[in-house]
């Protein structure tokens, strides 16, 4: 009887750590934590940061304006496409998107709630100060 050698055994790949890596310039410094990008303070303390890709927010403000269409009386919806706006540094779309939301719900002689309007103010505010989150 001929023994063949035994296969050897497949070894399990690895794959690299999910998020950029690479370092950003000093004095802070990307790191990824369990997937999740984090900044690091030249004081040593760590804030996350949501990773922003101009193309996913577009999309995804696309997908809400399309259910928009579908259920045009759901502020819920309007309060995505204000924050999505506002992660985009558009101070037109809030503006736009809060009148139009207004307009609707006065077509059933109701109003804007309070947390919406907070909500634009809010996303405005950070624009014209240069905080918000620009992808």
């Amino acid at each position: 009887m001929v023994s063949t050698p035994a296969a050897p055994a497949p070894q399990a790949a690895t794959a690299p750590p999910p998020g950029p890596t690479k370092p950003l310039p000093t004095p802070r410094r990307q790191l990824t934590v369990l997937g999740r990008p984090t900044v690091t303070a030249p004081d040593g303390t760590s804030l996350r940061i949501r990773r922003t890709d101009s193309l996913q927010i577009l999309a995804h403000l696309a997908l809400i304006q399309d259910a928009i269409n579908v259920d045009p009386y759901n502020e819920h919806l309007y309060q995505r496409a204000i924050g999505l706006h506002g992660r985009l540094n558009n101070p037109d779309g809030i503006r736009t998107t809060l009148r139009t939301l207004n307009d609707r719900l006065r077509q059933l002689q109701a109003g804007v709630s309070e947390r919406t309007r907070r909500l634009a103010a809010e996303q405005l505010a950070e624009i014209e100060r240069g905080e918000a989150n620009a992808p």
